[in-house]
């Protein structure tokens, strides 16, 4: 398929997503009948059992849904296939025709088969944009597996929930922690959790820009003289659940290894890992030479590889 049929294709579904989210009430309506008066505002119409299906039709979620029944959401044409039993071809249709054909002619498919590519640079941003607060989700029985809770300040804010990530030619539920800029906090990239129906865990990806980032479980107003870093999010979580605050995840020992020194930090802890063939180690080791001129302390699992081990083995009694 050729670079102009691709960009055809692109922006025609943006185009239809798009004309969707501006008709959000109307269309959830269509297909889910009166919202609940007790609990619809200007934000969201909900519908359900207390409220638990919730359709967003303003701010920086319009256009998306979200089951807490289920643990499942997406976007509308998402909706469109849940409420009309369609293929995604078929939801398409359906909302040419809602919206007035806002896609003059019918997607283009691809004639040969190509080599997989990278996503745009800027794909995590969709992400991101698509997910939803994470509370009564697949999220929450993840996290429980490992022993831990998901604190209000983190939730939606740093780790959200997405019903659809995409995996090797298949879609997965999972979580999604956001990346930001060590200085200047601006959003950069995400961490992907791949989850199967269970809330257990399948894989994990990052998308985005990491580096020179964190996963800031603590938010920046929250760090000052001392901070707290480790690599992945349930090992940094469980120690933020422990008292370690504030607290940033970096995603990985490279992380750690080039993580740089901040003005107006004087001291500086670092979660230890074992059973990764020293990497840890010598990221700790790297930190720490960066770090030379400030106080650096190592915190250590007494049980286990983790932080988050530790604390499984502790709360498991």
């Amino acid at each position: 398929m050729g670079t102009a049929q691709r960009y055809h294709q692109s922006t025609a579904l943006d185009d239809l997503r798009a004309a969707l989210a501006d008709r959000a009430a109307e269309l959830a309506e269509h297909l889910l009948g009166k919202p609940d008066a007790t609990y619809k505002n200007n934000s969201e119409h909900r519908w359900g059992n207390k409220g638990g299906f919730t359709v967003h039709i303003h701010g920086p979620r319009r256009g998306t849904w979200v089951d807490s029944q289920t643990h499942k959401g997406g976007d509308l044409l998402a909706l469109i296939m849940r409420e009309k039993g369609c293929t995604f071809r078929g939801a398409i249709d359906f909302a040419r025709d809602f919206v007035g054909s806002v896609v003059a002619a019918p997607l283009p498919q691809p004639q040969i088969r190509e080599k997989p590519r990278p996503p745009p640079a800027d794909a995590w941003k969709r992400v991101w944009h698509d997910s939803v607060d994470p509370r009564g989700t697949l999220v929450e029985t993840y996290l429980r597996s490992r022993h831990l809770t998901l604190p209000d300040e983190v939730a939606d804010r740093t780790i959200r929930y997405h019903a659809s990530l995409w995996r090797d030619g298949a879609t997965h539920p999972g979580m999604v922690a956001l990346f930001t800029d060590i200085h200047t906090n601006a959003p950069c990239g995400i961490h992907r959790t791949f989850l199967d129906g269970e809330g257990q865990k399948v894989d994990r990806r990052m998308l985005g820009r990491a580096g020179n980032a964190a996963i800031k479980l603590s938010a920046d107003e929250d760090v000052e003289q001392g901070l707290h870093v480790g690599e992945g999010v349930e090992t940094c979580l469980a120690a933020w659940l422990a008292g370690f605050r504030p607290m940033w995840a970096l995603g990985s020992c490279g992380g750690i290894a080039r993580f740089p020194l901040l003005a107006g930090i004087d001291a500086i802890s670092i979660l230890a890992e074992r059973n990764d063939g020293g990497a840890n180690q010598q990221a700790v080791e790297q930190l720490g030479e960066t770090w030379a001129e400030r106080e650096v302390l190592l915190v250590e699992p007494l049980v286990g590889d983790d932080i988050n081990d530790a604390w499984r083995a502790d709360h498991a009694r």
